[in-house]
Parts: C-alpha cells; sequence; structure tokens
C-alpha cells in the first residue's frame, strides 16, 4: 500500500497481495472481527488493525506509547468480550441466519450478533441456553438496557448498522449481567518460526533486513538475520533449526543468539542436520537470532528457524534493547561500569533528572542530567531501529548537574533516543530531528 503525508491509505498494490485486503478503516471491519472472536479456533489480529498508524508515527513510534500507537477501540472492546465471557469454553451454536443478520452463542457465556446492513438496525428473536429469566447485558456498549430471557430461554437481539451512527458498526456482543474488571491475561510462551528463503528476504531500508536463505559458499562476515524476539529475564528461550540439505548432502550450519543490536554473541551452536540452542536472559530485552554456514566451502540452501520463548505481556523496558554483556567497538561495555559501581544503591527513578534542549532539535543541542551522587555513566543516541549514531560519554562523574553538547547536523530527520546508563539504572527521552 501507500500512503500520503498523514498516513492514510491511497493505494493497494493488489498485484502483489496474496490475498484480498481489507482497510483497517473498512465500515465493516468490526463486525469481521467480531465473527473471527465467535467462530471456533485462536482468533489473529494484524498489527494495523489492532494499532492505529493513521499517522506520521507509522515508521518511528515508540512502542511503549499509547499516544504513538492509539489502539482501536472496538478490537479492545472484542478481546476484552472474548476473554471475560470465556467465549472458547461454551458450545458454539448459531442461533440465527438471515440476509444481512448472522447471531452466534457460545452457550451460555455470550450472545454475537453480527448486521451487515449498511444504516439499518437489524433485530432477530432468538432461542439461548441461557435459561428463563436471565439478565443480558450488551458488553459492546452498542444497547444501553439490558434485556431478559423470556421464560422460554428466548430473547431478542437489535444490531446496529454499519454506518457509524452508533458506537459499534454491525455487531454487538450480549452475556450474563455483572461482569466486570480489567482484562488481565496469563504470560504464556510463543512459538514463530521462519523460512529462510531468498523470495522472502527483505533488504529495503526502513524494512527489518531480516530473512534470506544461507548465501553459497559465505561464512558469519554473511550472516543471515532471522528476527529478533522480545524475551522475559530469566525465562528459556529455545531454538530450533531445520535445514533442507540433510543426511550426505548436510553441510555445517551456525545457529546464534545475539543481543538485539547483533553484535555481541551471547551462545551459538553448530553441526549438521538439525540443531537446537537454550538460553536464558539475564534481563528482559530485544534478541537477535542469526545462521550462517559454518564452513567457508558450503554452498547455500533454504533453512527453517523457530523459536519459544515467553514474552511480558507489556513492552515496558525499552532501556533493555542491550544486553549487559554488549562488547561491539562501538558501543561501550556496561560490565566495566558494573565493576567500578558495584556497591551502588539502588536509586529512585525521579532522584536523576535528563532531559535535551532544544526539542526539537535542528542543528546543535544539549542534554542536561543531574546525579544524586558520583557514578560512572554512559549517555548515547541510537535511532528508531536501535541502532548507536553517538556516544556522548562514557566515564565518571561527580554528584550534581552535567550538560553536554552535541552537533546533530549529521542526523537525517527523524525521532531519536537519548539513554543514560548507569550500573543500577537507565533512563531514557526522545527528541525530534528536524
Amino acid at each position: 500500500a501507500s500512503f500520503n503525508a498523514n498516513g492514510d491509505y491511497l493505494t493497494w498494490n493488489a498485484g502483489n497481495e496474496l490475498a484480498p485486503h481489507i482497510n483497517p478503516d473498512d465500515g465493516r471491519i468490526q463486525l469481521a472481527y467480531a465473527i473471527v472472536m465467535a467462530v471456533d479456533g485462536s482468533p489473529q489480529l494484524f498489527f494495523e488493525d489492532l494499532f492505529d498508524l493513521s499517522t506520521i508515527k507509522r515508521n518511528n513510534h515508540l512502542p511503549t506509547s499509547v499516544i504513538d500507537l492509539p489502539i482501536r477501540d472496538y478490537l479492545a472492546n472484542l478481546i476484552w468480550c472474548h476473554q471475560k465471557l470465556s467465549f472458547k469454553t461454551g458450545t458454539y451454536k448459531v442461533r440465527w441466519q438471515a440476509q444481512d443478520v448472522l447471531i452466534i452463542e457460545r452457550s451460555v457465556k455470550a450472545i454475537i450478533a453480527v448486521n451487515d446492513n449498511w444504516s439499518q438496525w437489524q433485530s432477530a428473536t432468538i432461542q439461548t441456553d441461557f435459561g428463563p429469566n436471565i439478565k443480558l447485558h450488551d458488553y459492546s456498549g452498542a444497547n444501553a438496557n439490558d434485556i431478559f430471557t423470556d421464560g422460554a430461554g428466548q430473547v431478542t437481539i437489535w444490531i446496529p448498522p454499519c454506518d457509524g451512527s452508533n458506537i459499534r458498526r454491525g455487531y454487538c456482543v450480549y452475556g450474563p449481567a455483572g461482569i466486570s474488571g480489567a482484562f488481565n491475561p496469563s504470560v504464556k510462551t510463543t512459538t514463530q518460526e521462519w523460512e529462510m528463503a531468498n523470495d522472502l528476504g527483505d533488504s529495503h531500508p526502513m524494512s527489518l533486513k531480516q530473512g534470506g536463505a544461507i548465501p553459497d559458499y559465505s561464512s558469519k562476515i554473511s550472516s543471515r538475520i532471522v528476527g529478533k524476539i522480545y524475551s522475559n529475564t530469566g525465562k528459556n528461550v529455545h531454538l530450533e533449526l531445520y535445514p533442507t540439505k540433510i543426511g550426505q548432502n548436510a553441510s555445517s550450519l551456525t545457529l546464534a543468539f545475539f543481543d538485539s543490536f547483533g553484535t555481541t554473541q551471547l551462545k551459538t551452536v553448530s553441526g549438521k542436520n538439525m540443531l537446537t540452542l537454550d538460553y536464558i536472559p539475564i534481563k528482559t530485552a530485544f534478541y537477535t537470532i542469526k545462521v550462517w554456514n559454518s564452513e567457508l566451502n558450503s554452498s547455500g540452501q533454504n533453512v527453517y528457524v523457530k523459536a519459544t520463548y515467553e514474552a511480558p505481556k507489556v513492552v515496558t523496558n525499552l532501556s533493555g534493547n542491550r544486553s549487559p554483556i554488549d562488547t561491539s567497538p562501538s558501543s561501550p561495555n556496561i560490565n566495566s561500569l558494573i565493576s567500578l559501581e558495584n556497591t551502588a544503591k539502588a536509586e529512585k527513578l525521579s532522584d536523576i533528572q535528563l532531559k535535551v534542549s532544544p526539542n526539537p532539535v535542528i542543528s546543535t543541542a544539549k542534554i542536561v542530567f543531574n546525579l544524586p551522587e558520583s557514578s560512572a555513566v554512559i549517555l548515547e543516541i541510537s535511532d528508531v531501529y536501535g541502532r548507536t549514531v553517538l556516544v556522548l560519554a562514557n566515564q565518571r562523574y561527580l554528584a550534581g548537574e552535567h550538560t553536554i553538547e552535541f552537533n546533530a547536523e549529521k542526523l537525517e530527520q527523524g525521532l531519536y533516543f537519548y539513554k543514560l546508563v548507569r550500573p543500577t539504572k537507565t533512563i531514557s527521552g526522545k527528541f525530534l530531528k528536524q
């Protein structure tokens, strides 16, 4: 797709689409997702449907910011209904089918009704499993008043149209009255699988630059990035590699686990045929998975890589992008700071002040920070891809206020992050380069 200056959709590249698209702002997409939630199976949400990226934040949003990544309310509502009303535990029953109306009951759990008509409300009287005289509430908010089943367990459902005249477009969700509380899901393991093939690789400068088959006669220097995962501290990451060249034709491969920037190698495993690797992260952060030929004279091949790991429910630690054992030349070694400050006391976030001015930055700027006590400090600037573009400080400072000036003229326009790292605390902020 292509977009205008505000991030709105202009055209779709229909010639290269694997399946027909649905614009995230389509008037009937809400009822489509209501059906997805209502039927059996595990519902899948598209990123740009859940988050409204019709802003200039499409390529430089901050993952922890609800301003940069506003959640579409209807999908948040459907997720809440799906989980709090326990759709999947109720038997699936189609209670009504008509030209514009479909009503599904998840037995004794919820009634999910959709209306495909653009401008007219639709209604139907259906049989339910709830029993007689049961109070039902519309948790979508489309209908303000509660309703009751009759003596035979029947109830009349009213469903809003798709034109936006109601808070919901074309759907409503009824369940037993009295259910409340925030949605608080448990943390579950995630499994991701990548196929490393040339038609799936992407070298566009605005892309993730991941994928691609292992090249002929290559080595670690020309390694392929499989992908990145965001893993919880202390929870095992299990990797599996499946080559396409096996048996007598097998060649030795190396599967590796790196820090976020792909510069510090944390663990590797090499060999022929299937490979497995396990690693327990010592901090919650992004990590990079790579693969390459172990021997320079090996021909290339496609491989499959699978990662099973536990991610946190909420991404809150953007400063955790760098591994604490990062020793890459472009990044100061935080271990040296820890050795200097191994007796330092934990401090509150409010104990340190950190700001950049002016913001937005045009040419030169200064960063001011205040330390409650003498400390070793790393101060650096990174781009939206997490790459360090400037290291402004890597030394010990006395307690008090310090000012560091820097020249930003060579930085391209866009969003940047500044980060102050101490052995006991990391704080960060962001600024715009104009």
